[in-house]
């Protein structure tokens, strides 16, 4: 896998563990949500408030807009609900960044200034995956703090998110791939002699055509972790229209 593909999944798996880590805060407490749990940033507030400060933190320096703050336990949203908008949406900047970076800067040097005021260069590429470490690290916490408080903590493991985007591909690559045999079997058993300007066997090698790029299309979502995304894109597409398979398909992802 490629640098810039594995960042990609790296950045798009932190937005799907945070999503989920947050649909098991629902039922949590205002009480347990800001009791010191003995984390290092005490509580889940505390520690959620601290990743999205490192986020913005990380992110200001690889885009060339750094940000100051007064610490790492600078608190940036007193209001939980406010707090849960804001990670998600830091978090859901990182791809396109890492989609825009130039190819020759993965193989270079990051050049920042610390929190204490120090200059430094980190290895770019080895540097951004570690931001998405670093978010690791942190759920990790907040999900001990859930099971230490009773409350049931989510499976976020990068694991599942692979797997998730298996789930979300298998279904729709089995379906072209009967589609890509189906249209082959038909160009194969086309009526003879064809015309020189045969409208419907155009078509036939149209369709084929778009079936192969939607096939690539849903691997390469799947190595960069938006294969839900993708596949509903693909559904949606004017050559599916009216196949009851893709409909089927359409309404289970629904």
């Amino acid at each position: 896998m490629q640098v810039r593909s594995h960042l990609l999944l790296l950045s798009r798996y932190q937005g799907w563990a945070l999503a989920r880590l947050y649909d098991f805060l629902r039922d949590v407490t205002e009480a347990d949500y800001r009791r010191d749990c003995g984390l290092f940033f005490k509580s889940i507030h505390g520690t959620l408030n601290h990743l999205l400060l490192t986020d913005r933190l990380w992110y200001g320096r690889f885009a060339g807009s750094p940000v100051s703050v007064a610490g790492l336990d600078e608190e940036l949203c007193a209001e939980r609900a406010v707090l849960r908008e804001e990670i998600l949406l830091s978090a859901s900047r990182w791809p396109a960044f890492i989609d825009a970076v130039d190819a020759q800067r993965f193989d270079g040097d990051l050049q920042f200034i610390t929190t204490e005021g120090t200059p430094r260069g980190m290895p770019f590429a080895a540097t951004l995956a570690h931001v998405f470490n670093h978010g690791t690290h942190h759920r990790g916490q907040v999900s001990a703090a859930l099971t230490a408080l009773g409350y049931p903590a989510p499976e976020i493991d990068l694991y599942y998110f692979i797997l998730a985007q298996e789930q979300a591909a298998g279904p729709l690559r089995a379906f072209l791939e009967s589609k890509f045999a189906e249209i082959n079997d038909e160009i194969a058993h086309y009526p003879s002699p064809i015309a020189r300007c045969d409208v419907q066997l155009t078509k036939l090698l149209e369709s084929r055509s778009d079936v192969v790029a939607h096939l690539k299309q849903l691997a390469d979502a799947k190595a960069h972790g938006e294969a839900a995304r993708v596949r509903a894109e693909i559904l949606r597409s004017a050559a599916y229209d009216g196949d009851p398979a893709a409909e089927a398909l359409m309404r289970a992802t629904t």
